[in-house]
């Protein structure tokens, strides 16, 4: 930057514009005015600030979809739960293992065991899994739904006697459930023969 000479009476006055500039500006800094540094300073921070509120929002963002995820993934999960829970159970073991040895002729059904209803009694009885209530020796469902249910119940007939003994293991399990909820005055089943034998498969 050139320096300018201007006369002032005899004397000449030397003008420098560069250390003009950088006294007026050595001045603000000392002086605590605000000067073009400190607005541009404001600016740099409200846009640091607006980045740092979109990488928030967008964190946010990301959680929320991933709970959303997670309870769809949990509701999924329980549907299909619930889904292999029949409603309804026509108990015939004749019908359904027919080369199951031992088992008598003369055995009463019975037909629409309310099924789902059992498993709500149960648990708000809280039996822990209440499937093993029913199903003898099973610890998860896995152990009812993928097992061969005439080779299970084969089994869990071993200890009342076998297949011949068919009607002593059901009263044993469920007969005798129904009579001690009664004698505590609990809501329960029928004690009766005809109170679970009397329907016709696929009756309500």
């Amino acid at each position: 930057m050139k320096r300018v000479e201007k006369k002032r009476g005899n004397q000449v006055v030397r003008l420098d514009f560069k250390r003009m500039v950088v006294g007026t500006a050595v001045v603000f800094l000392l002086s605590g005015l605000p000067g073009p540094s400190v607005a541009s300073q404001d600016v740099a921070v409200k846009a640091a600030g607006d980045a740092a509120q979109k990488a928030v929002a967008k964190v946010v963002e990301k959680k929320e979809a991933a709970e959303k995820a997670v309870s769809k993934a949990t509701t999924a999960k329980k549907d299909e739960a619930t889904a292999k829970i029949p409603e309804f159970v026509d108990i015939n073991t004749q019908k359904s293992c027919p080369d199951m040895k031992g088992l008598k002729k003369d055995i009463k059904h019975v037909n629409h065991f309310t099924h789902a209803a059992h498993i709500e009694m149960l648990k708000k009885e809280n039996k822990g899994f209440v499937c093993a209530t029913c199903h003898k020796g099973a610890k998860t469902e896995d152990d009812i739904l993928k097992s061969d249910r005439c080779r299970r119940m084969e089994e869990e007939l071993k200890e009342t006697g076998g297949p011949a003994k068919l009607k002593n293991y059901f009263h044993s399990t469920c007969l005798k459930c129904h009579k001690d909820l009664k004698k505590e005055n609990k809501k329960t089943g029928p004690v009766s023969c005809k109170g679970c034998h009397n329907r016709k498969a696929g009756d309500k």
